[in-house]
């Protein structure tokens, strides 16, 4: 364009008309993101702008409908922002609209009063409760994270944050400690089995609620890998650079490689096989903040929750981002875990209340969700549910992780609201 105004080809008005044609539509995830950044900074009608922008293109889509919800209230539309979140709750999704300080202006007005109601009637459905409790932990401070399963044995494994270890729990019910704290291990988060290899392999981080904390240690993660049989620590990976780093779950390939998700930094990082390294696989900042993973069936691509915007899927040969696509009406923010079962993906959401366990429908290419069902709602028995794992034809995940009952800067949990850590599992097929 330059070039051909320098050279005096074109009139400027010309000029003008072609780069604007040239210029490509924004797509809804990028006024989602300009709307953000515009809302960080204040920048409300901005914020409102975009976001408004972003939700007439996917009216359908839930984390456009809050962006709405924030902006509008910021900047005095009541009946606006009410209407959104309205609509969010006639789908049974509360993202905290009594707490935040978001939406506060909006609580003082007389249009919080539609809210109020379709908050009554959300709470007043009947739950969805498919999932039948599996086995409960002895020891209410563990806070779980993770759980593995051995195929060859019928052994799971579930993660401690707290205790910075990993509890066994075999098919005769008896509970033990695969490895405790002297093993050496930050907070236990994600948990796989390498069946094949023998190995159980764990993702560990630094964090405040874990025991032995300190802030000198703030930031660092890392992967161990344990021999199955014997206990034994057969390689511990460092994330690479400054960081800071938390490795929150894990996914692996056939051949023996590791990818790693790192919520903090939101990269995703791969241990090649039989290497002591782990090299950079998507760049950090690539995510919003990536959390559970699941290779295609084909073995090409690799699945990634992210946390603030749906599903991506990266192709393993050329490292290519791409959104996997799905209907506006399928809920996808706030994933957490996740596993695939044949076409199916199987998902924890821990972001909006009511929590939820969902099955998601790919189509046979794994480029797009067809279909969702929801196969835990509005349960009183599942509270915070992380990770999870296929298994025995079923899912199996963490119900009850007790994160809210830690405290986030000391680390300490709050005893009397402890209970026993549960695992429960909804069907598979």
């Amino acid at each position: 364009m330059l070039t051909l105004r320098s050279a005096r080809i074109l009139l400027p008005g010309l000029l003008a008309a072609l780069a604007v044609a040239a210029a490509p539509a924004p797509t809804p995830r990028a006024l989602a993101d300009e709307a953000r950044a515009a809302y960080r900074a204040k920048d409300y009608e901005t914020a409102y702008r975009k976001s408004s922008e972003a939700l007439a293109l996917r009216p359908g889509r839930a984390a456009f409908e809050l962006n709405v919800a924030f902006a509008a209230s910021r900047t005095g539309r009541f009946r606006e922002s009410a209407a959104a979140l309205v609509r969010l709750l006639d789908r049974g999704i509360d993202f905290g609209v009594e707490e935040s300080g978001e939406l506060a202006a909006l609580r003082s007005s007389p249009e919080y009063a539609a809210v109020k109601t379709a908050l009554a009637k959300m709470s007043a459905k009947p739950p969805v409760a498919r999932a039948r409790l599996e086995f409960r932990l002895p020891e209410k401070d563990l806070l779980t994270e993770g759980i593995a399963f051995d195929p060859a044995t019928g052994d799971f494994f579930v993660s401690s944050v707290h205790h910075r270890k990993i509890v066994r729990r075999r098919p005769d019910g008896s509970v033990s400690d695969f490895l405790d704290a002297s093993a050496g291990a930050w907070g236990v988060l994600a948990l796989r089995v390498d069946a094949k290899r023998g190995l159980l392999w764990a993702a560990t981080a630094a964090v405040p609620q874990m025991e032995g904390f300190e802030a000198a240690l703030e930031g660092k993660s890392r992967v161990d890998a344990y021999d199955l049989k014997t206990g034994r620590l057969a390689r511990r990976i460092d994330l690479p650079g400054a960081g800071p780093h938390v490795a929150n779950d894990l996914a692996l390939d056939g051949a023996g490689g590791v990818f790693v998700s790192d919520s903090v930094d939101s990269a995703i990082y791969r241990i090649l096989p039989d290497s002591e390294s782990a090299e950079v696989f998507v760049a950090p900042g690539t995510f919003r903040s990536p959390q559970g993973m699941a290779l295609t069936r084909d073995g090409k691509a690799l699945l990634v929750a992210d946390y603030g915007s749906g599903i991506s899927r990266v192709d393993i040969a050329t490292r290519k981002v791409e959104d996997v696509d799905a209907p506006d009406s399928i809920f996808l923010t706030g994933l957490d875990g996740l596993d695939r079962a044949g076409d199916f993906l199987f998902v924890t959401q821990n972001l909006a209340r009511p929590n939820r366990v969902a099955r998601l429908k790919l189509d046979a290419a794994g480029w797009r969700i067809v279909a969702s069902e929801t196969l835990e709602w509005n349960d009183p028995r599942i509270s915070e549910p992380t990770l999870g794992v296929v298994a025995n034809g079923r899912f199996y995940f963490v119900g009850n992780a007790q994160w809210s009952r830690f405290d986030e800067k000391t680390g300490k949990p709050d005893e009397a609201r402890l209970e026993e850590p549960a695992i429960y599992s909804v069907p598979a097929g």
